[in-house]
């Protein structure tokens, strides 16, 4: 007999068979752990789903076929995720292609769809019909889910748990959410349905490395190196690195009803250490290039090719949470944006935007990090400097009087060469910050020797009042005014009071600097020439840039003295931004 209970929190977990959220008042069934239930406190369910879902789906078989619920118990350890996937928009977007096209939806969908029109269709008109529709829960659970729960209940697979990795493979593969994955993997010939595909793969005789493309569903692809060969990318988040002097080796499998989840590798000399890259190609770091910070961390590598126009970080209550080379307005940007607002979890995210102009290249950097603490505890702070003379620090200011608190970890030393990129666990599925950091160099680009750390400690912060913590209220960015020739405003349009939150600088010789937070999801429209003069305003007790207007008076009324700054031909401008407001300053002596 079916029970009903109040205050049932579903918010962090989602239906088995749609893969979706539960709305408040709707009705769904759970399976509980003995003795969960009670009145007194919010429950979670183990699994759970859709009355509707479970509805449709158990309508869709005769009456001797319907999934019991330890199919569904099985089913649901099978297609739990290893961690929480980052882009679940494009996850569901497959699933209900799938469905669109499945023989158990087409009765549905007749009156004003046909699925041979549809497969006629090029791939750019599917793709908007499917972003048009949405994850649509009937089609994920007619289609995807009764495939792999039939998969899973009539196919009678079996893993065995150790394998020959220098002998012949046979893999079946099963296709989820849009991606092929390892089901099967046997040192001798398969019998499968057809419902899998299958492939056979020959290890060379002297395998170097063994590559695993991997995600939070289990095993996309396996890669064996020899000694010169390249690996080859194939659009996975991860890759894990196997390095092997051995000519013999075995595996273990690991593997849910499903999917095989994980390979583990056995050989003499093997290092355990896991090594998991967002690219196959595993980038070279000397010791010194990087903080250590913990073993098996998934680590990704920002690469500053020729595209590159510049660096986000974003940052989010005095913690790094992304790292970003921009190249322009993009997919993948907006993807970055996405995955920020999530990291940030309703708190408030501030952005660096760093440009990097023709010609111009990374000299030197360095990890701020807090003397006496672990970089868990007080994650770093990367300071960069520039051929042109530009440096920064991305992260928190400190009051002047807190810099002794601080040391510096040089990232380069004199003959690594130009830095070509950054390395970061910042999109490791166990962490929602970075914590460890470091640089890759070309050393056949040769620069100049790092020399000292950049020093900020003659710009004071603006005043900390209220309960803001002091070492993470304040950031600063800094450009000089010598050759200043314009300035585009970046406007924050989702604001009420629509306030100026970032500057890109131009200058007369070519180069681009910025100031504030410089968004490309915001507006960047206006553009004023020199001279100028800044437009300050007050918030709920808290100041700000109204805007940013040409300056062609030569006095203001005293009226407009307070509400208005000039911005001058020479000198320094810092502009302070976080939690307690904008602040711009003008130093007059010129950066040094």
């Amino acid at each position: 007999m079916p029970s009903y209970a109040n205050g049932i929190h579903t918010s962090l977990t989602s239906c088995l068979l749609c893969r979706q959220q539960a709305s408040t008042g709707s009705l769904i069934l759970g399976k509980f752990h003995p003795g969960q239930m009670s009145p007194s406190k919010p429950t979670v369910p183990s699994i759970w789903f859709h009355f509707d879902c479970y509805d449709i789906l158990k309508e869709s078989y005769t009456a001797g076929e319907k999934p019991t619920l330890e199919d569904l118990q099985r089913f649901a350890v099978a297609v739990r995720p290893l961690y929480t996937p980052q882009n679940k928009d494009s996850i569901d977007t497959a699933s209900t292609q799938e469905g669109l096209l499945c023989c158990f939806t087409s009765d549905i969908l007749k009156d004003g769809f046909t699925q041979e029109l549809f497969r006629q269709f090029p791939m750019e008109i599917q793709a908007m019909i499917l972003e048009f529709l949405g994850p649509c829960w009937y089609l994920i659970v007619l289609g995807e889910t009764r495939r792999l729960l039939e998969q899973m209940r009539n196919d009678g697979l079996t893993q065995c748990e150790r394998l020959n990795l220098t002998k012949g493979l046979y893999i079946g593969r099963t296709k989820y959410q849009g991606n092929s994955y390892i089901s099967t993997i046997s040192n001798k010939p398969l019998r499968l349905p057809s419902t899998y595909d299958q492939q056979h793969i020959k290890p060379p005789t002297y395998t170097k490395k063994i590559i695993l493309s991997i995600d939070q569903v289990g095993i996309r692809r396996l890669q064996f190196l020899e000694r010169d060969s390249k690996p080859l990318p194939d659009g996975g988040p991860w890759y894990e690195i196997l390095e092997t002097t051995d000519c013999h080796f075995d595996a273990s499998i690991s593997w849910n009803g499903l999917f095989v989840r994980k390979i583990g590798v056995f050989a003499e000399g093997w290092d355990s250490i896991r090594r998991i890259w967002s690219s196959p190609e595993v980038p070279k770091l000397n010791p010194w290039n990087k903080n250590h910070v913990r073993d098996n961390n998934y680590l990704d590598h920002v690469k500053l090719g020729a595209k590159v126009q510049g660096l986000i970080f974003c940052y989010s209550q005095g913690n790094t949470i992304g790292i970003y080379g921009f190249t322009g307005i993009s997919k993948a940007y907006e993807t970055f944006g996405k995955l920020m607002n999530q990291r940030a979890h309703n708190s408030p995210a501030y952005w660096f935007y760093f440009p990097i102009n023709n010609g111009e290249l990374i000299t030197a950097a360095w990890i701020r990090k807090m003397k006496y603490s672990s970089a868990l505890a007080w994650p770093p702070a990367l300071a960069i400097k520039t051929s042109l003379r530009r440096d920064i620090i991305f992260g928190p200011q400190p009051p002047a009087h807190l810099n002794h608190i601080y040391e510096y970890q040089a990232l380069v030393q004199d003959g690594d060469g130009a830095i070509s990129g950054i390395v970061h666990d910042g999109l490791d599925p166990k962490s929602t910050r970075i914590t460890e950091i470091g640089v890759t160099c070309n050393p056949g680009c040769q620069v100049e020797a790092p020399g000292h750390e950049p020093q900020f400690g003659r710009y004071e912060c603006p005043e900390i009042w209220g309960r803001s913590t002091p070492i993470t209220t304040w950031y600063m960015t800094k450009a000089s005014l010598e050759g200043l020739h314009k300035v585009r405003v970046c406007r924050d349009l989702e604001k009420s009071h629509r306030p100026c939150i970032g500057l890109l600088l131009y200058y007369e010789e070519g180069r681009i600097e910025s100031l504030g937070q410089v968004r490309w999801d915001r507006d960047l429209t206006h553009d004023v020439l020199a001279p100028m003069y800044i437009e300050k305003g007050n918030i709920d007790g808290k100041d700000y840039i109204k805007g940013i207007q040409r300056d062609t008076a030569f006095t203001w009324p005293e009226s407009e003295v307070s509400t208005r700054q000039k911005i001058p031909e020479n000198g320094t401008i810092i502009w302070w931004f976080g939690h307690l407001g904008d602040k711009v300053v003008i130093y007059k002596d010129p950066e040094s």
